[in-house]
Parts: C-alpha cells; sequence; structure tokens
C-alpha cells in the first residue's frame, strides 16, 4: 500500500503544499532487503512536497528528510545517516509516451507517467533516498575498526629485521639491500 499519495484531481491552477511524515514502518518495508534500517531513537522524518500544473503535465518540488541506520564499514556496528534530499520531477497527465523506447523523444525522458487519478510516489521517494546514502558510511573519525583477535594478529616486531631469518627468504633480503641501501 502506497503511503505517499494525491489525487490529480485535487491539483488546481494554484500550487498545493503537501506534507506526509516518514514512518519507521514505510522505511522497514521500503528498504528491506538491504544494509538501510529506520533510527526508530530519531523519530519519524518528513517528505514536505509542492505540486503545480504546468499544462498536461505537474511539477514536483519535494524535500525529504529522514534518519537511518547503516553499517559501519570499519566496525560493523549501527551507525546513523541523517538523509537530506532534494527532490524535483514532472509527471504526465494526459496522453501516453510512444509505444517503443525508439519512439520517446528525449523531452519526455524523465518524465512519469500517470495511470489513472492517483499519484504514487513511494518508489520515487525510496529511489532518491537510497541514492542519498553514502556507500561506504563511517561511524565516527575515531572508529578503531574491528578487533583482530590476538593469535592472528601479527607480532609486536612485525617489519623488523631479525636474527635467524626463514632461509627461503634470504633472497628478498638480498633484493632489499640492493634496492634499499643501508642509511647508516
Amino acid at each position: 500500500m502506497s503511503e505517499f499519495t494525491f489525487n490529480i484531481n485535487e491539483i488546481g491552477d494554484e500550487c498545493k503544499e503537501l506534507s506526509w511524515p516518514i514512518q519507521a514502518a514505510w522505511v522497514e518495508s521500503e528498504l528491506a532487503g538491504s544494509d538501510l534500517r529506520p533510527d526508530r531513537a530519531a523519530g519519524p522524518g518528513l517528505f514536505e512536497l509542492r505540486v503545480q500544473r504546468t499544462g498536461s503535465e505537474l511539477l514536483l518540488q519535494g524535500h525529504a528528510a529522514a534518519h537511518l541506520l547503516l553499517p559501519c564499514v570499519r566496525c560493523l556496528e549501527d551507525a546513523p545517516f541523517a538523509v537530506s534530499v532534494d527532490l524535483v520531477g514532472l509527471v504526465k497527465t494526459e496522453g501516453s509516451v510512444g509505444g517503443s523506447p525508439d519512439e520517446i523523444d528525449d523531452a519526455e525522458l524523465g518524465r512519469d507517467v500517470l495511470e489513472g487519478d492517483v499519484v504514487r510516489l513511494d518508489g520515487w521517494l525510496r529511489e532518491h533516498i537510497v541514492l542519498e546514502c553514502p556507500m561506504r558510511h563511517v561511524c565516527g573519525d575515531d572508529c578503531n575498526g574491528l578487533e583482530v583477535p590476538a593469535h592472528i594478529r601479527p607480532p609486536d616486531d612485525f617489519g623488523e629485521e631479525r636474527e635467524g631469518v626463514d632461509p627461503r627468504l634470504a633472497p628478498l633480503l638480498e633484493l632489499k639491500d640492493k634496492v634499499l641501501p643501508n642509511k647508516e
């Protein structure tokens, strides 16, 4: 069921302003299958829209703000992210777009075609929210990432020259001495 809809018959010559809360349940259902989840502690978001008739089209200008949780790429913990996105679109209210993709002229690209009298904005809003989210989100600059277990952590003197180097690595040490001459 669509949360964000309006009837085109309600849109006259004057600009109409609409507003809806973006509830956590909608975010969960629309973003199911992704790593994005609602931040319930931050409360609902807000979707505001101005609709204006321009001939046989509706000009949609809006703004959406919502609070989401994304996994931190370093520590994998939930990291809050505030989405704030501006939306602009056109909906063609009369006629239809050409039959095949070859018949669609450039002016019709980027326009949604209306079927019936109801405009459903859920998919349009979802797309803009997803595109606004970063692919690599970090919970904070001070995030150290996952703790590496001690049994697989390299020794503290890793990288320093040690006595008794494995003989299989001796050719690499000779190469190192040729490439990086001793700075003494």
